[in-house]
């Protein structure tokens, strides 16, 4: 039975999958500012990403948004942020989340979420990061 035990935790130590935990990356809020929140590189390790979520609100003037880029991923990852006239009460929010999750680009390296400026009057935008490091 011990022998069992040893190889059941040497499988899941080999994989990863027995101290793992999902964590979250989230940036302050920014008013007309970029936005970034960051998962930390790990040495030995790989961030796995299971979503994100971005929420801003409108600017002064409309427009036909801004692009939102997640970095250092398998494959790029970019989505448009609507921008609505007036700053009160025009909430734009995405949450996503993917059906597997999706693996940094290389063990050891951060994955960062970033949302450029919204526009003036801007007073509201931020995002989040969901990963488990593997």
């Amino acid at each position: 039975m011990k022998r069992l035990v040893s190889i059941i935790v040497w499988l899941l130590l080999s994989l990863n999958l027995a101290f793992s935990s999902p964590q979250v990356a989230a940036c302050n809020d920014a008013a007309n500012a970029t936005a970034t929140a960051t998962l930390t590189a790990v040495a030995n390790l790989t961030w796995y990403i299971y979503g994100y979520q971005i929420t801003s609100n409108g600017a002064t003037v409309a427009s036909g948004g801004v692009n939102a880029t997640i970095t250092n991923l398998l494959g790029a990852a970019t989505m448009n942020i609507s921008v609505a006239a007036g700053v009160l009460g025009t909430e734009d929010e995405k949450i996503v989340m993917f059906p597997v999750p999706i693996p940094a680009s290389g063990v050891n390296t951060a994955v960062v979420i970033s949302i450029p400026a919204i526009g003036t009057g801007n007073t509201h935008a931020s995002c989040a990061l969901f990963g488990e490091l593997r």
